[in-house]
């Protein structure tokens, strides 16, 4: 309860800002959303600016999918990053969608077990607690996400039994990570643990969390562009349906080569 106010508050602080702002800086780009491409554009804004010294893309903490793209139908941020597509109800609400890029989901961990990959079969018995240690015999710790978070719906939907194995995962005591940030914090200070992150997460924000191959497939990004790595994501930015002249030109230069490039270096295929 207490995240959600303390999420509350930041979203209401959130638009009293923009709303007392009134739009005064036109050379300011305001960027939020689902944390676990924010790393990624933190790097794609410091290029932006770069080549823009009069702009500033300010990127706010985590405000998740939803969360964002509230935000933007609000007014109080121009752009917001999006695990999943809009729904109809928020289409007509004045905001649109694309997809930009394509990630793997993957099992993450600082742990050196000589564990380096895993069958979906296996992941499955992990969270279901039918296998619960590692090789050398000591006891994986699992961190979870919500259960209506976006991304375990993701894994529930293309991995066969997981939806059941993430409840039985899920009881009084479990380590969840709130936001995809909390997450990587708590798998980074837990040796035995593992959990599932995006690949863009890791890379992004230079996460010192390695990723296991699964089904025998390491999660790269030449793997992903042929379909072989088995957990994917999708990306969205959301937008205003009328953009404004900033957050078009930040746009488009998220399709530029400089753009591109970046997203394939923190493990995205860009889309077309």
């Amino acid at each position: 309860m207490g995240w959600f106010m303390a999420s509350i508050g930041f979203f209401s602080g959130l638009i009293s800002a923009a709303l007392f702002a009134g739009g005064l800086n036109a050379a300011e780009i305001k960027l939020g959303g689902t944390g676990g491409d924010l790393g990624t554009m933190r790097l794609i804004a410091k290029a932006y600016m770069a080549q823009n010294p009069e702009t500033e893309v300010v990127v706010y903490p985590s405000l998740g999918s939803g969360g964002g793209i509230r935000a933007v139908i609000a007014g109080a941020i121009d752009l917001s990053i999006s695990s999943r597509p809009l729904k109809d109800k928020e289409r007509t609400a004045g905001v649109a969608d694309f997809a930009y890029g394509k990630t793997a989901l993957v099992v993450a961990t600082v742990a050196d077990q000589q564990l380096k990959d895993l069958s979906l079969r296996r992941l499955v018995d992990i969270y279901a607690k039918r296998d619960t240690t590692w090789p050398n015999g000591r006891r994986i710790r699992l961190v979870l996400r919500p259960l209506n978070d976006g991304d375990t719906k993701l894994v529930e939907d293309q991995v066969e039994g997981m939806a059941m194995a993430f409840r039985a995962a899920d009881r009084p005591g479990a380590t969840i990570g709130r936001t995809d940030q909390d997450a990587a914090d708590a798998l980074e200070r837990r040796p035995d643990s593992i959990g599932i992150l995006s690949l863009s997460l890791i890379l992004g924000e230079n996460r010192p969390l390695r990723s296991l191959a699964l089904n025998g497939v390491a999660p790269t990004v030449e793997a992903l562009s042929v379909d072989r790595y088995p957990l994917t994501k999708t990306f969205y930015m959301v937008t205003k349906a009328a953009m404004g002249v900033g957050a078009r030109r930040f746009v488009d230069f998220i399709r530029s080569p400089v753009g591109r490039d970046i997203l394939i270096r923190t493990g995205h295929v860009p889309s077309e």
